[in-house]
């Protein structure tokens, strides 16, 4: 059951999603402090959630609170797709570097810089390597960037179809 307060604020430091879940989902008002700026809870000499609650209780009720800029659910959902992204990208990263690694253990060159790329991928999908466990881990690593490198583009298309038109895109 989902009760509304009336006249009730509340106020946390930035830490995570449950604020928002907690707070927002009970029509609270919510204040995110920023943990850098609050320096009654950073110089105390008694470090404990109960105290530092009771801190920030005592910085709210004087409107002291160093706020952080809380966004709304459309943006921190488009957000959400653009950090998605982001973890593709670096996944296809660590594998490549795995690959670059197991690439130099056989002096093996590639074409260009990127190891990504279509031509660089043929010439060593083609490839075979002298140890089996070796040349497993080289190939599973070809598809996995291949996989990668597909979620990126689709995951790319739906920030390009969610950017048309949005004046802050362009901007």
């Amino acid at each position: 059951m989902i009760r509304k307060y009336k006249k009730c604020q509340a106020v946390c430091e930035s830490t995570g999603n449950m604020w928002i879940k907690t707070f927002e989902r009970q029509g609270i008002k919510i204040m995110l402090a920023n943990p850098l700026k609050i320096r009654a809870i950073a110089e105390a000499s008694i470090k404990t959630d109960k105290v530092d609650a009771r801190t920030l209780a005592h910085l709210l009720r004087a409107n002291l609170v160093a706020q952080c800029h809380v966004p709304s659910w459309k943006i921190r959902d488009q957000k959400q797709i653009l950090r998605h992204r982001i973890s593709l990208v670096q996944d296809r990263v660590r594998v490549s570097n795995r690959m670059n690694n197991l690439l130099d253990k056989y002096d093996i060159k590639t074409i260009g810089t990127h190891i990504t790329g279509v031509k660089n991928l043929q010439q060593l999908s083609a490839q075979t390597l002298p140890m089996p466990h070796d040349d497993y881990i080289m190939h599973q690593c070809i598809r996995q960037i291949r996989q990668l490198t597909d979620e990126i583009k689709q995951i790319e298309k739906t920030i390009a179809k969610l950017a048309f038109g949005n004046e802050d895109a362009r901007i």
